[in-house]
């Protein structure tokens, strides 16, 4: 709403002019833009899993695919990250950084996992205890 000194000069207007042309960028840049189609085919048992859910999150049809959509991508990027970790091929960082997730939060998986990402197994552990003994 326009205070009364706004209401007598060009003010008021110019602020609904600037909110309604930002409304439009908005629209086309996060909406047209940003999103794109795509199709897809589901069984029918997905469909009918797919409208439960839309119905348990009271949301339409679309924007429960994106959630669904948006959950197993990330499951399937940490997956990734961590068989990639757990072979060598990319640092903590890196595959906390693939997976969307602190180096913290990485670490911690990793825990829960139990998975080895230093590539130093016990041998080598035994091998630098003999190495350390014969330092003495």
């Amino acid at each position: 709403m326009c205070e009364k000194k706004e209401s007598r000069g060009q003010g008021c207007e110019k602020n609904k002019r600037f909110k309604f042309l930002y409304a439009i960028y908005y629209y086309v840049y996060e909406v047209v833009l940003l999103y794109k189609t795509v199709s897809v085919r589901l069984e029918t048992q997905e469909l009918e899993d797919v409208n439960k859910a839309s119905e348990s999150w009271k949301a339409d049809r679309s924007e429960t695919v994106r959630r669904l959509l948006a959950r197993a991508l990330k499951e399937w990027k940490t997956e990734k990250a961590l068989k990639d970790l757990q072979e060598h091929k990319i640092s903590i960082g890196l595959a906390a950084k693939r997976a969307s997730l602190n180096l913290w939060e990485m670490l911690d998986l990793i825990r829960q996992k139990n998975i080895n990402w230093t590539g130093y197994s016990k041998e080598d552990l035994e091998k630098d205890f003999k190495a350390m003994e014969g330092k003495k």
